[in-house]
């Protein structure tokens, strides 16, 4: 193994930067990735754990589903806070929406889970927030969607 690089600390909340001179940019981007992650494990509430399945609360904001350049994502932070090897990811919410969220940490719960949501046996229930009261209690409302690709 090579000789560790020596390392300009200087400390923003919970962020650990490297002096990319003497180590390398891979180096940089590894220490950073793993402070970032860090920083996000306070903010997920596990609500059940065994060893094939995580069942956690997804804060606003964070990506439900692995994704390139990013490090905010509910695998990565798992990984980091379980030490799982394995983190998979069988339905998801979008990244401006918090909730429950069900992750496998075992190839067998992966294929029994995506079975489960394809056969709609998961039920998922959104709750909404609105302004002012609806004209009855109950009913369906439709209008149109779209993607902000810039929010998300």
């Amino acid at each position: 193994m090579g000789a560790r690089p020596k390392t300009d600390v200087s400390r923003t909340p919970r962020l650990t930067k490297i002096n990319t001179r003497k180590a390398g940019k891979a180096a940089s981007e590894t220490v950073m990735s793993s402070a970032l992650v860090s920083c996000f494990i306070d903010m997920i509430k596990v609500l059940y754990k065994d060893k094939h399945i995580i069942v956690c609360e997804k804060p606003v904001n964070i990506l439900s589903e692995h994704q390139t350049n990013t490090l905010r994502t509910m695998p990565d932070i798992i990984k980091k806070m379980t030490g799982a090897y394995r983190v998979d990811v069988v339905h998801r919410l979008d990244k401006m929406v918090g909730g429950t969220m069900v992750y496998s940490l075992n190839g067998k719960a992966t294929k029994v889970l995506s079975d489960m949501v394809r056969s709609h046996r998961i039920v998922k229930e959104y709750l909404a927030v609105v302004h002012g009261k609806p004209e009855t209690d109950e009913g369906e409302m439709r209008d149109f969607l779209f993607k902000d690709s810039a929010k998300n």
